[in-house]
This record gives C-alpha cells, sequence and structure tokens, in this order.
C-alpha cells in the first residue's frame, strides 16, 4: 500500500482505491481474487508481495501500448486460462505474441504457454489472420523460430500457401525440422 501511495502522490498514478476484503468479501469475488494482496496496474493483475521496484515497473509497463507484456505475464504466472481469454478474438494481439517467438529472452513458460494458445486457437480466424506472420517465421534464418512456425501451421486451416511451406520445410535436410513439418502436414490432413 505504501509504494502505491507513493507512486500516486508522486503522480506516476492517477487513481489508487484501496480495499480491506474482511468486510467487502464482494469485491473480491468481483475481481476473481484468491489472494492477498492483489492488485491491478492497467492489465496486469499482481498477486502477493512485490517490492516497489517490480510495482513501478509494472507501472511503467502498463503506461506503454505493449499488451503482448501482459500476456506474457499471465503465461508465467500460470494464468493461461485469461490469457487466451484476451487473445480468442484479437488477432492482432495474436500476431504481437507471436512476434515473440524468434526472441531469444522469451522466458520458456511463455513460449511453452504460446503454443498452449496457438492449439486452442487452432482452426479459427483469430489464428488465421497470423497465418502470413507464421510464413515469414518459417522461412527465417532463425532455427527455432522455423520450427515453432512449422509446429503451429499444423492449427491453420491449411490453405495451399501453408501446405506448400510445410512441404518445403518437409524437405529439409535438417532432419528435425523436417519431422516437424511432416508432422504438420499430417495433421492438416486429417482434419
Amino acid at each position: 500500500m505504501q509504494s502505491l501511495s507513493n507512486l500516486l502522490k508522486e503522480g506516476v498514478i492517477g487513481r489508487l482505491e484501496i480495499v480491506n476484503i474482511a468486510p467487502h468479501p464482494e469485491v473480491a469475488d468481483k475481481v476473481g481474487t484468491r489472494s492477498v494482496p492483489w492488485m491491478r496496474i492497467g492489465e496486469v493483475e499482481l498477486s502477493g508481495a512485490h517490492t516497489p521496484e517490480e510495482i513501478r515497473e509494472w507501472v511503467d509497463r502498463s503506461s506503454t501500448s505493449d499488451t503482448s507484456e501482459v500476456i506474457s505475464h499471465l503465461l508465467e504466472t500460470n494464468r493461461l486460462e485469461q490469457a487466451i481469454e484476451k487473445l480468442r478474438n484479437n488477432s492482432e494481439l495474436l500476431r504481437t505474441v507471436i512476434a515473440r517467438l524468434p526472441e531469444e529472452e522469451v522466458p520458456f513458460s511463455v513460449r511453452i504457454g504460446i503454443g498452449a494458445i496457438i492449439e486452442e486457437l487452432a482452426h479459427t480466424d483469430t489464428l488465421e489472420a497470423s497465418v502470413p506472420l507464421l510464413l515469414e517465421l518459417a522461412a527465417s534464418d532463425n532455427r527455432q523460430a522455423r520450427s515453432d512456425a512449422a509446429h503451429y501451421l499444423g492449427f491453420t486451416k491449411g490453405t495451399a500457401t501453408v501446405v506448400e511451406a510445410l512441404k518445403k520445410l518437409g524437405s529439409d535436410s535438417d532432419m528435425g525440422m523436417s519431422k516437424i513439418a511432416l508432422e504438420s502436414l499430417e495433421a492438416l490432413e486429417q482434419q
């Protein structure tokens, strides 16, 4: 509370609402929290104790338009369902999240979470909007991005362009890459 109050006094945040949930449990129910302390900064929900520096960092992040940071935070804190709900009908945000795949510093939990999101959104128009980006990644020099894209293209609707890209990757001299691409082609044939 002190850290947030200081940020309010400094003008870093514009509003602060503090609720003691003992006399007001309906507030905790309304926001869906199960632990305290709990705070929402922009679209980010934080549970547990945080240092003043961490709180300031999230305030700074929430003022930027990079919502993929919010998705990454949800994935890092094991809130896959919330991430899926934010992305379910937001193809632009999904593209922003997928675009992070080539980044080396993406935590493993986020990389795995992105895969789970794509599997959940398989064969939807939301995922289809990311096909051009996935095709671009499938042709990149970054092996990790290529293999991720080869796998995720198997969850699309399988247009002729997708099939062509997967066939090309299926004949790759890298046997691991070839296997991933051929498995994705097989998955598309079974739809």
